[in-house]
């Protein structure tokens, strides 16, 4: 699966058709993952996929809001009454989505595991639930968006990784390598000349394996610890991420002349 095919998960999580979906469907956890079937009058509670049940301890979940429970299916749901708990303030969207941390991830494992769990949490589910619970959800979903997006983009995966070890690109830094700017500076007003498509599509294809490049040089420095290494990489990525961003600008201007 493509990063653009999975970016279009996040628009179908509010859609009427996923929606619908889910409202049709009730999720049963098996030994890996999740399967659908029709629900039935005896499945009067949720039920989550078993490899989301590591992401909150009981030892270190407070007591459920409803019934006082101290155990839980998850950090989700109280184990005796399946009610959704109160989000937690400090989710790590790796743990949150199920998917090792690292920054060379697995774009269609992480797109499955955000459908798992959209088809969980997703606030249709909680229509005929209680006030409380309809809030939970709202702010659960909200939550596992914001995680998915920010892990399925390279650069603000990068940028998560290193808040995570306490460390950010300082967006202020003035003592970058001005060959570097220079080239960027040259860029910008090479695209800026671009007249045709075939002149842009060719402008893309070069951008697109510099910032290819410079992925691998990111997810070599996180594997290797060298969190130096990777802040650069990834403030180079910023400018041509930037760039990126003007190259698609320019397209539909050329597609309006």
């Amino acid at each position: 699966m493509s990063l653009a095919s999975a970016s279009r998960l996040l628009r179908r999580a509010s859609s009427s058709s996923f929606c619908s979906m889910i409202r049709a469907q009730k999720c049963v956890p098996s030994t890996d993952f999740i399967h659908c079937r029709p629900e039935t009058k005896e499945q009067n509670f949720l039920t989550i996929p078993s490899h989301f049940y590591s992401v909150a301890s009981s030892n270190s979940a407070p007591s459920c809001w409803k019934c006082g429970g101290k155990e839980r299916k998850s950090s989700f749901f109280c184990n005796e009454c399946s009610a959704l708990q109160k989000p937690e303030s400090n989710y790590n969207y790796f743990q949150l989505l199920g998917v090792i941390q690292t920054f060379n991830i697995d774009a269609h494992e992480l797109s499955k595991k955000f459908r798992d769990l959209q088809t969980v949490l997703h606030p249709d589910k909680f229509s005929n639930a209680s006030e409380d619970e309809q809030s939970f959800s709202a702010e659960l979903s909200s939550l596992v968006n914001k995680a998915f997006k920010t892990l399925l983009d390279p650069l603000e995966r990068g940028l998560y990784l290193l808040s995570l070890v306490g460390d950010k690109v300082d967006e202020k830094n003035t003592s970058f390598d001005k060959i570097f700017l220079l080239e960027i500076m040259e860029l910008n007003e090479e695209l800026e000349a671009i007249s045709t498509t075939s002149e842009l599509k060719e402008f893309q294809s070069r951008n697109k394996s510099t910032l290819n490049s410079i992925c691998r040089k990111v997810s070599v420095a996180f594997d290797e610890g060298n969190y130096t290494s990777a802040k650069a990489a990834l403030m180079e990525m910023k400018y041509y991420t930037t760039l990126e961003g003007k190259i698609k600008e320019k397209e539909i201007s050329i597609e309006t002349v």
